[in-house]
């Protein structure tokens, strides 16, 4: 019995398909090892999103190969799709496997002479998903139709496709007959599901067959979806969010508050259209909790651009914010483009973190007093304290004091009694 260790870097679309490799391994009687060290086999599934990450990822391969060099190293993920010659520079005898050609692991492991980049459509019919206790992440399509300046991850899954919605509604119904209460439906773009497979977005026939055909206690995160696509479908996604078993949270990036900067990093909306699409799902949606990304320094942002993305933020008040300096990536138009100094990002970096940890604390602090209904969803034990993280429907984090009587995945009653810019905290009342 072949023993294979597999770690993994990046989002829950790496994760999802670390799992379909674990899962295809073991029914081919491999056996999945916890370190390296046990292993005859090193697989590295890499994320290329960021340099630093690419650096990490870079280092860690180096030192695997001098400490186990008899062992077999297999680099699976966006690296290998993206970036096959960096990858072969620091591990020459490397088996290279792209994201969309991961079902064929143990091929992978069989053959030391070919690297497996070639184009496949086989990962439609093939369902991962990754869970942790009440919460699974299945992904509802790997790639994107945008063609984002600042984006590597575009020649990493190239091709939208769309994984089949009868063994989607199928897997998720086996999920929540398991006992999976959090069903997070992930995707570089949720909004475009189905185009490859109908020629058109079908999210929302999705989700209400999912609703339809699934009974039980589950409730539904729907995925970071891009603003040019969303507004195609976004009243019917309206309607969708108004059903109790859909967090009432939307994942929608606005990247920057700046029309110039939009169009330098080919995003196909304005700011104006934007906002309308934010107020227009707030009037609509009573409690929306709304998550987006900026990126801070990208190309031709001046500082009258910053200013306009520190504007929009005011105004919208949005719920979370990733913010992510910009990195210069290969193989991208905006890494060509005169780049921002790394002093100039760090600063506009703090100020918009102070801004958004001023709104977020506004916002948590309205809370404080209230009784909310929530479902327990992890469990945390750090430094000898352990608590419960619980979610309302609004998708809001609720951090509680562990209680043995209580298991994941119950309904409960919590009275919230402080806040930070980033979460509620309170207590079990019921």
């Amino acid at each position: 019995m072949t023993k294979v260790y597999i770690e993994t870097y990046g989002c829950a679309l790496n994760k999802s398909d670390s799992m379909l490799m674990a899962s295809i391994l073991e029914k081919n009687n491999y056996k999945i090892t916890k370190t390296p060290e046990d292993s005859e086999v090193i697989v590295i599934n890499t994320c290329t999103v960021r340099k630093d990450t690419e650096d990490r990822i870079i280092k860690r391969l180096k030192n695997l190969g001098k400490m186990y060099p008899e062992k077999k190293i297999i680099i699976a993920g966006c690296m290998a799709a993206a970036q096959p010659y960096t990858v072969k520079k620091v591990q020459p005898k490397a088996v290279l496997i792209s994201t969309e050609n991961v079902y064929r692991i143990t091929e992978a492991i069989n053959n030391s002479n070919k690297d497996f980049l070639e184009p496949s459509f086989k990962k439609r019919d093939l369902i991962p998903y990754y869970r942790e206790g009440v919460i699974a992440t299945i992904p509802l399509n790997d790639g994107c139709l945008g063609e984002c300046s600042f984006c590597i991850t575009v020649r990493a899954r190239r091709r939208l496709i769309s994984r089949n919605p009868r063994l989607l509604v199928n897997t998720i119904a086996k999920l929540v007959k398991a006992g999976v209460y959090e069903i997070q439906l992930s995707s570089q773009d949720s909004a475009v599901y189905g185009v490859d497979l109908y020629g058109k977005q079908i999210l929302p026939e999705l989700i209400n067959t999912i609703l339809e055909k699934v009974n039980g206690n589950y409730a539904i995160r729907i995925g970071m979806m891009t603003p040019e696509w969303f507004k195609n479908i976004i009243d019917e996604m309206i309607n969708v969010y108004r059903n109790e078993k859909i967090f009432k949270f939307i994942h929608l990036p606005l990247q920057s508050g700046d029309d110039e900067v939009l169009k330098i990093m080919k995003r196909k909306y304005t700011v104006d259209e934007y906002r309308e699409m934010i107020k227009e799902l707030r009037r609509k949606i009573p409690d929306l909790y709304i998550a987006t990304d900026i990126i801070v320094g990208h190309p031709g942002e001046t500082e009258e651009a910053f200013q306009n993305t520190l504007e929009i933020v005011r105004e919208l008040e949005f719920e979370r914010i990733h913010v992510a300096q910009y990195t210069p990536r290969p193989l991208t138009l905006s890494a060509r483009m005169k780049q921002v100094p790394d002093p100039i990002k760090k600063e506009r970096s703090k100020r918009l973190m102070k801004l958004y940890e001023e709104i977020g604390y506004k916002k948590n602090k309205e809370y404080i007093g209230k009784t909310l209904n929530a479902v327990v969803v992890e469990f945390s034990s750090k430094n000898g304290s352990s608590s419960f993280t619980a979610r309302p429907i609004n998708y809001n984090s609720i951090v509680v004091p562990y209680t043995p009587s209580i298991s994941l995945g119950a309904r409960v009653k919590i009275r919230i009694e402080s806040a930070t810019f980033f979460d509620l905290r309170g207590k079990i009342v019921n």
